[in-house]
């Protein structure tokens, strides 16, 4: 696979984005959004990425914007977020981690929002993350990151700021992360559901299409799968262990039956 490379044009030590990029923000921008696209194109500009050591090559214009009947996965998408001009830059490790949390703060979409999610580690914790939680986080993903790193390197890395992030971060924060959180689902109960609702809507539908044949595949071998019934001692079909554990007129007593434990292997 090539590696990207940044192509946003840099003139005396300054980065000068297209008019397609900026027309593109401008007509995005909202009273809600409006503060976090200034913040998003400060990181963007800062000077700092220029010599950085540590970086990403960051899509000014995010992948998953460019979603389409056409495109609708990360490697469709971002052939044409390759093809926008001017649309790569590099960032380093710190800015990009604050770049992505401030796309999720612009697009508010869940695909922003679990791209910033996979990249700081955060899971379910981001609702209420303040800016000063955001720094904390990037200075800690910059100082696991290495210089050149091979796929491998990446993977032993993530595993690093992974573990070092639940050793201190998570742990110092655990009880504040939970509060906030829980706060904020109560805020923003109603919108949280139509939000979840959007997203299953959605993917559920896209991957019922992408993984039908395979799905249809696999429900007809588990139907038929051999198993051992240990309530009754004796040999049944997957479903009929299905059936009695869940609708059989003894299914209290296969209550704490674990059905894959009682396939024939």
């Amino acid at each position: 696979m090539p590696i990207r490379k940044a192509n946003v044009k840099i003139e005396d030590n300054k980065i000068i984005f297209s008019q397609e990029i900026l027309n593109y923000f401008e007509n995005i921008r909202t009273e809600e959004n409006s503060e976090w696209i200034d913040k998003y194109f400060d990181v963007l500009s800062d000077p700092s990425n220029f010599d950085a050591e540590k970086y990403n090559i960051h899509h000014i214009i995010p992948c998953c914007t460019f979603k389409d009947e056409n495109h609708k996965n990360r490697k469709e998408c971002e052939k044409l977020a390759d093809e926008f001009k001017e649309n790569s830059i590099k960032l380093s490790i710190h800015n990009h981690l604050k770049a992505h949390y401030y796309l999720w703060r612009i697009f508010d979409i869940q695909d922003v929002k679990t791209a910033f999610q996979r990249m700081c580690g955060q899971g379910k914790y981001i609702d209420n993350l303040t800016e000063d939680e955001l720094k904390e986080i990037a200075e800690l993903k910059e100082t696991c990151a290495k210089e050149n790193q091979t796929e491998e390197e990446k993977l032993q890395k993530d595993k690093e700021y992974k573990k070092i992030y639940s050793k201190t971060y998570y742990k110092n924060n655990k009880d504040k992360l939970l509060e906030d959180n829980k706060n904020y689902r109560e805020q923003n109960h109603d919108r949280y559901i139509q939000y979840q609702r959007n997203y299953s809507k959605q993917y559920g539908k896209m991957n019922r299409e992408k993984y039908h044949d395979n799905i249809v595949k696999l429900n007809k071998a588990y139907v038929n799968q051999l198993c051992f019934d240990p309530i009754l001692k004796n040999y049944c079909t997957y479903s009929k262990l299905k059936y009695r554990k869940n609708y059989g007129k003894n299914k209290k007593l296969y209550e704490n039956i674990k059905l894959s434990n009682c396939i024939i292997k």
